[in-house]
């Protein structure tokens, strides 16, 4: 294949060609240097767009700089042969033209010249920093973000939001624009939210809780919470698991508690007896909902509705030795900090030479 360009440039070492390439937000594919773009001047064909997108690829070379590329770069590559074409996109580099019906009231998004990928509702995506909607790229490219993504997944928090490319802004008006308002989509009967809230979590933390995403599975979350003030629990921090099951938002989270605690309303094995983790659930609430009501579950145990009837026996009896004896645990307090990862503003340095957990705790609570 051969594409001449004013902009192109030998490479006689390795006797390759390069030219460069600019993809705008509508996903028209120009010559870098055309100064007037439209449909005349955009590669049209849709045998030579396939080749080429089939090729899209992040450059390599780029990871190797001391200095990280920005946005406004050529951060893409697509190699033809000989050719080595250098890509700079406005948005994302692969923009998603049309939605397309397809048998058994499935969905299609149309790219490239032909490509067609599956539609997931359930995945669409609205950057609230520029307003523009996404859906995941097929899985070939899924090693392919967007700039925003890559100078967003360079800090210290990686998102949580997986490569994504762009809906087109006449496939949205077109097909998904009387479906949606602010935050959410209605498809097919079923409302989806636009903001995950694995980022809406990771951009607006509950105070006293984080709750971050593994990275090879995102369904999976680690929780930390730490204990309320004024509760039998305040001076504690508390690490659970959360998952959110195939069926979520349908179904509840499954959540329990990793760090062993005496309390009520939570069992030996972890497992918290909350009316919306069971059969008061609605698809409404959210992952925040849940780490609140488990914090609020904390702040006041309530033995008349135990899940550890010995333990609600006991707070009955004699709240202040049932207090006395919060953390059941052999985790020394230093060890809580390596292992947890608690933030040092959270205990003080003689917080940390005491003995063990239970006796933090009735430092605290009694």
């Amino acid at each position: 294949m051969s594409v001449g360009s004013r902009s192109a440039r030998a490479a006689s070492q390795l006797n390759l060609r390069e030219y460069f390439y600019q993809i705008d937000l509508q996903g028209a594919l120009y010559l870098s240097d055309v100064k007037i773009r439209n449909m005349a001047t955009a590669y049209r064909d849709p045998k030579f767009l396939d080749f080429f997108f089939s090729r899209l690829t992040l450059r390599t070379d780029l990871s190797s700089k001391k200095i990280p590329p920005k946005p406004e770069d050529f951060l893409y590559e697509s190699r033809c042969g000989r050719e080595v074409n250098f890509i700079r996109s406005e948005d994302s580099p692969v923009v998603f033209q049309n939605l397309i019906e397809g048998p058994n009231n499935t969905h299609a998004l149309l790219w490239g010249g032909t490509f067609k990928t599956p539609f997931h509702p359930d995945q669409v995506y609205l950057n609230l920093d520029n307003g523009r909607l996404y859906h995941p790229l097929p899985e070939a490219l899924k090693a392919v973000p967007a700039p925003w993504q890559q100078v967003q997944n360079s800090g210290s928090a990686q998102s949580s939001v997986p490569a994504l490319g762009l809906l087109k802004s006449s496939l949205v008006q077109t097909n998904l624009a009387q479906h949606m308002d602010y935050e959410s989509m209605e498809w097919d009967g079923k409302q989806y939210a636009l903001i995950p809230e694995t980022e809406r979590l990771l951009a607006e933390p509950v105070p006293g809780i984080s709750a971050t995403p593994h990275d090879d599975n995102l369904r999976y979350f680690d929780v930390i919470i730490s204990g309320p003030s004024s509760s039998p629990f305040e001076g504690g921090v508390f690490k659970l698991e959360l998952f959110l099951p195939e069926d979520y938002p349908m179904a509840p989270p499954k959540v329990r508690f990793l760090t062993k605690i005496y309390h009520p309303n939570i069992d030996k094995l972890g497992r918290i007896c909350l009316d919306i983790l069971k059969d008061k659930w609605s698809p409404a609430l959210q992952i925040r909902t849940v780490l609140l009501s488990i914090q609020a579950l904390l702040s006041a145990p309530n033995p008349d509705d135990p899940l550890a009837n010995d333990v609600a026996q006991h707070w009955k009896d004699n709240e202040k030795a049932a207090i006395a004896t919060v953390f059941e645990t052999d985790f020394t307090t230093v060890n809580m900090v390596l292992i947890l990862h608690i933030p040092l503003d959270f205990i003080s340095v003689h917080d940390i030479s005491s003995t063990s957990a239970k006796e933090w705790t009735e430092k605290y609570a009694v």
